[in-house]
């Protein structure tokens, strides 16, 4: 695990393990152990399961985890306490993609690159995982776009007029039929 020299590094700074451990002594009356402390937020489960952060979390579901007056990533904390200290140009990254997820077995370590070609190969980037018809507010299907480019190409309609057909504005006609749109 760690011993006692282990400092916690973060970009805002440098948190030495046992000066934590003596704050929560103070401010709780009574002897906690920064380990306990963070385990104690997490709803544990088998090896191989996410264990989820039952603590804040942000917009995006990643559990915060604040402490002498700084917020860290709690998957972050929850890999440096299994491996140790980690280079602050380092992310972790999940394996089960569980933002959630504090289980150490379910986290890895990688460059930014790492962490968004990961984000593009799995899908979750905003630009590609709710693309045509997956887009939950698509009108359109992508038989339909083939058939307003075909007609579009005939140069017999206006794009007014096949909006009018396929019940969506001029401007997303517009933007079809110039490739903007449904690449």
């Amino acid at each position: 695990m760690r011993d006692n020299t282990m400092f916690l590094k973060y970009k805002k700074g440098e948190i030495r393990w046992k000066e934590y451990e003596k704050y929560l002594i103070n401010r709780r009356n009574h002897p906690i152990s920064f380990d306990d402390y963070f385990w104690n937020n997490v709803d544990k489960k088998g090896e191989d399961e996410c264990w989820n952060w039952k603590g804040c979390t942000d917009s995006s579901g990643y559990g915060n985890f604040f402490f002498s007056k700084k917020q860290y990533g709690a998957h972050r904390i929850a890999y440096m306490l299994k491996n140790g200290n980690i280079d602050e140009r380092l992310c972790v990254l999940h394996i089960c993609d569980n933002p959630s997820c504090v289980n150490p077995n379910h986290l890895f370590l990688g460059t930014k690159q790492d962490n968004s070609d990961d984000m593009i190969e799995k899908g979750r980037d905003r630009k590609t995982c709710h693309l045509g018809e997956l887009n939950p507010n698509s009108k359109l299907t992508l038989e339909q776009v083939v058939k307003i480019r075909e007609m579009y190409n005939t140069g017999n309609y206006y794009q007014w007029q096949i909006a009018d057909k396929f019940g969506v504005c001029f401007q997303t006609i517009s933007l079809i039929v110039n490739n903007k749109l449904w690449k």
